[in-house]
């Protein structure tokens, strides 16, 4: 333990220090903790025998604070109040019905963000936080409850829930498609996605199947697979599609698939994984919703 812990006098006579303090009556200081008179008296002793000084001068029916007592009553009021901020701040975010769950960058942005005022509307006293981080991130020291996790199996002794599998085709905006399609000689800027080194992720084998190898084709790289998203929604160039995160941009029409070839299916594929002692009404409603999502189809498919 710390030095200047180990000196500190006892903390929990201050409250009788200062409730006598206040009242200038050791009876009426008893009675606003419920406890006895003896009771601050000891309090009160104690902190004067720690600090080696006198606290206050015993009259008849009555008692004054001494130079010392006048110096350390407004430090303690200030101290004690607040102490008693922060604890009742503390029990008030504990008795907030809340789930906490992470997930990678990319399926936060384009696959959690755009569902989660659904599981809002339907739980509205739930607060929800999310950590968005590419890197896998350990659950109970972080205080996160659910992860969603982007892996081939699941983990062993974990019960990891399967969400959707992964599938893969190229997509673009409707109208590069349209103008690929009326120009064939052109060739489209392909998009990369430069963070991981993934199954399906590599243009190289698709070339052939779209008619484009050995043609001097443009580049464009992104280390976060959102943004390389949003370039292809705005029309720069064609990406990998990873369908399960874009099922709402292709339903919508901000992304299509092209040309009409067959969806790489990955062996990877989308797991819940759940924390250890994770086991609140918040943590398990939300656990259910994204359960619901992914085996009513809500990740899109091949």
């Amino acid at each position: 333990m710390r030095k200047d812990l180990l000196s500190l006098p006892p903390l929990e006579p201050l409250r009788g220090f200062v409730a006598a303090a206040s009242r200038r009556s050791i009876t009426l200081a008893a009675a606003d903790l419920c406890l006895t008179q003896s009771a601050i008296s000891r309090q009160i002793q104690a902190l004067e025998s720690a600090l080696g000084v006198p606290l206050f001068v015993r009259k008849h029916r009555a008692i004054e604070l001494t130079p010392a007592g006048e110096r350390l009553l407004p430090a303690a009021i200030a101290w004690l109040a607040e102490y008693g901020e922060i604890a009742a701040s503390l029990r008030q975010r504990a008795a907030v019905d809340s789930v906490t769950i992470t997930a990678s960058i990319g399926v936060t942005a384009l696959w959690l963000l755009p569902r989660l005022g659904e599981f809002q509307a339907a739980h509205p006293a739930v607060e929800v936080r999310v950590v968005a981080a590419n890197s896998p991130v350990d659950l109970v020291p972080a205080g996160i409850d659910l992860a969603i996790r982007y892996q081939t199996e699941p983990t062993i002794g974990r019960g990891d829930r399967l969400l959707f599998r992964e599938s893969i085709a190229p997509v673009l905006a409707p109208a590069l498609a349209e103008k690929l399609a009326a120009s064939p000689e052109e060739s489209p800027t392909l998009i990369d996605y430069q963070e991981r080194s993934l199954p399906g992720l590599d243009w190289t084998p698709w070339l052939a199947s779209l008619g484009l190898s050995g043609r001097s084709l443009r580049r464009l790289g992104f280390n976060q697979y959102d943004q390389a998203v949003q370039a292809a929604i705005a029309g720069q160039g064609v990406v990998l599609g990873r369908l399960p995160l874009l099922a709402s941009a292709l339903d919508d029409g901000r992304l299509c698939r092209w040309p009409a070839l067959p969806a790489f299916v990955s062996p990877y594929g989308y797991w819940l994984l759940r924390a250890p002692g994770s086991d609140g009404a918040a943590v398990a409603a939300f656990a259910g919703w994204l359960a619901d999502l992914g085996g009513a189809g809500e990740a899109g498919g091949a």
